[in-house]
């Protein structure tokens, strides 16, 4: 028999290399496609964290304009309250105005049409009308004073609600008591 020596000549016995295995084409895909994602997360994250920034700091600066125009509009609301007092109160001014101006126009009136011998005792003027009482020399007087109310502009619906014969210091008199609304027409020209 034949005996060969494989040996090599130092002694030691020398293992063989194995070629290197090629890595399979789908590991490398595999990798590669991990990368990829890995590297669009990452640009997606940063991308969605400076949008998230953005949208926080717009809405700070949206919140303080919504104080500033909170603060603007509790302004005007105030303002609105003092003109609408202003114009209550310029109502009631000029209503005043217009009621101090009617019993002197009424005096006024009253003092032309009232005839001789007839003599007012009382007088009241209210929001309904005017109502009047005297005494008059005779019921002749007395009907002459009740047509002039009636031919006067200023006053309507005269109604002489009394009228009777009396005495005042033993001399014969006619008192009488009347009622009359006032023209809405002159209440508003005062």
């Amino acid at each position: 028999m034949i005996k060969i020596n494989l040996l090599p000549s130092d002694g030691k016995a020398k293992r063989r290399k194995k070629p290197p295995a090629a890595i399979p084409l789908v590991y490398a895909a595999t990798v590669l496609v991990l990368v990829v994602s890995l590297a669009a997360a990452g640009f997606g994250y940063k991308m969605l964290s400076n949008a998230l920034d953005m949208a926080q700091k717009e809405k700070a600066e949206k919140t303080k304009q919504l104080e500033v125009l909170k603060a603007k509009t509790k302004d005007v609301e105030a303002l609105e309250a003092k003109i609408k007092t202003i114009n209550e109160n310029k109502k009631v001014i000029e209503l005043l105005k217009a009621n101090q101006s009617t019993p002197v126009k009424v005096l006024d009136e009253i003092s032309k049409l009232l005839p001789d011998n007839v003599w007012l005792i009382k007088m009241s003027i209210t929001e309904q009308g005017l109502q009047l009482s005297g005494t008059a020399k005779k019921n002749d007087d007395v009907v002459i004073f009740v047509n002039n109310l009636k031919n006067s502009k200023l006053f309507n619906n005269v109604y002489l609600s009394k009228s009777q014969s009396g005495a005042l210091s033993d001399l014969p008199v006619y008192n009488f008591e009347m009622q009359m609304s006032i023209s809405t027409a002159v209440k508003a020209a005062a």
